[in-house]
């Protein structure tokens, strides 16, 4: 990955699959995760909690901030001010909510919050047009919303038949 002018950091709990190498011209800072177990109405719930990443956003003062949305909720309360307080671009990526997917009591809890912090956010990211729904219907302008397909389109694949090898370096 080649950007220039820009140094990348990418922070996580965890890392796998395509993450578990250094990525050439990228940072990666594992973050030690304390989960955080709670019940609410009977059903179990897991947030986890990575104080480390507050930090760093403090100690390195990036130009951009991008959040994992609401599945990031408990993190997000923090880094969000933090990174506006400090000048940083806050950029929102969601995955919105299931289609006909009702929410459950913690979450009619925290979609106030949740919209809040959406609108807060310089720009966001949807992986479709239901997740764009989803922020417009939050009170996200729809001009600050860019769709990112979290999509492969199997058929070029399929279409490569015995070929697979130049598929694959046409995709890197």
């Amino acid at each position: 990955l080649a950007l220039k002018g820009f140094d990348l950091t990418v922070g996580c709990a965890r890392l796998s699959g395509s993450m578990s190498a250094q990525p050439s011209g990228i940072s990666v800072i594992r973050y030690r995760s304390f989960p955080m177990k709670f019940s609410l109405a009977g059903k179990k719930y897991d947030a986890p909690w990575y104080p480390q990443a507050v930090w760093t956003v403090i100690r390195s003062r990036p130009q951009i901030v991008v959040l994992e949305g609401s599945t990031n909720f408990l993190n997000n309360l923090f880094l969000l001010p933090v990174a506006k307080l400090l000048g940083a671009n806050v950029v929102w990526w969601d995955a919105g909510r299931r289609a006909g997917a009702h929410p459950n009591r913690f979450r009619r809890m925290a979609d106030p919050v949740i919209n809040r912090m959406m609108r807060w956010s310089d720009q966001c990211i949807a992986y479709s047009t239901l997740a764009r729904d989803y922020m417009v219907e939050a009170g996200v302008q729809i001009d600050r919303v860019t769709i990112a397909f979290n999509t492969l389109d199997t058929s070029r694949i399929l279409s490569a038949g015995d070929d697979q090898g130049a598929f694959r370096k046409e995709l890197l």
